[in-house]
Parts: C-alpha cells; sequence; structure tokens
C-alpha cells in the first residue's frame, strides 16, 4: 500500500481538523483538500489512479456531523486533480472512539465494520484506487478499506492523507 500524507499531526493540525469535523465547519475541507492535492501533484503515481474514494462514515456520525469529513477532502480533491470520485464503501456499524487504541486494537474493532457498496463491484474490477481519509493515525483504518478493495478485485489501493499522527 503506497500512499503520501501533506503533514504530521502536531497542534495546528490538530486544531484545524477539530474545527473541521467537530466545529461543522465543512467549508475547512476546501483547504485541506487544496493543501494534499498540491502535495499528490507531485507523486509520479498520481497518474495511475483511475478514480478517487473516501473512508467512510456511520449513518449515525453523519447526521450529527452534518457532512463525512473524508468525503468533503476527496470531492475538492478530485476537482482539483481532474480525477473522478465514487462512493465504494460504505460503514456497517458505527464504532466507539478509537483515539487511544493502539494499532492492534483499532485493527481488531474495525474489522467487519466496513464493506464494499455492492452497486460498485464492477466498477472497482482491475482499478487503481486512491482511498482518502483526513488523519492517518496507525493505518487500521485504510489497511481494512483496502482489503476489502482487492479483495473485491481492485488492481491496488493507495492512500492520501491530510496529516499523519505518528
Amino acid at each position: 500500500m503506497r500512499g503520501s500524507m501533506a503533514t504530521g499531526y502536531d497542534l495546528l493540525e490538530r486544531i484545524i481538523i477539530s474545527k473541521f469535523k467537530n466545529g461543522k465547519r465543512e467549508f475547512i475541507g476546501r483547504s485541506v483538500g487544496s493543501i494534499l492535492a498540491d502535495k499528490l501533484s507531485e507523486e509520479l503515481w498520481i497518474e495511475e489512479i483511475d478514480f478517487l474514494s473516501y473512508v467512510p462514515i456511520s449513518k449515525e456520525k453523519l447526521k450529527i456531523r452534518g457532512f463525512n469529513q473524508s468525503e468533503t477532502i476527496c470531492k475538492f480533491l478530485g476537482k482539483k486533480l481532474e480525477i473522478s470520485v465514487i462512493n465504494t464503501l460504505i460503514k456497517k456499524k458505527d464504532l466507539s472512539s478509537m483515539k487511544r487504541l493502539n494499532r492492534l486494537d483499532r485493527s481488531r474493532i474495525i474489522k467487519g465494520s466496513i464493506a464494499l457498496d455492492l452497486k460498485c463491484k464492477n466498477i472497482i474490477l482491475n482499478k487503481n484506487i486512491l482511498i482518502v481519509d483526513d488523519v492517518f493515525t496507525t493505518g487500521a483504518t485504510m489497511e481494512e478499506c483496502s482489503k476489502i478493495l482487492l479483495r473485491n478485485g481492485a488492481k491496488s489501493v493507495s492512500v492520501a492523507c491530510f496529516s499523519a499522527a505518528w
């Protein structure tokens, strides 16, 4: 799994992400997407990508927040890089916060909580897909998304996040 992250996850990035997700400030996603697009435009492999997709959130979180932060970033990224965006994944169940969990615990909890949207079964076949998220913490979520897409016929899966918390 190859990927790219635009920034680290220091105090400024934590504030930006917190205001974006928890402050219901969806417009911040345009700036975050723009920064990530600039970073991705430097990557040679970006030209191989057939389409973008994003990490899904549960219906409960969508109702509370009003938007999926990863989808917002992904759609702006798609416009800027001129790459189509397709929602390929669904969240099957809501999970409790994983902020304080290590990689092993996150992997255990997230397993089985994400699935392929069956409408996309034929769309992903032999495609190079870039999955977008806001923060890369341990990689458990991106790994689960990648496994699902690859298991269902994607040729390759790459990942991109605004910030990396490691």
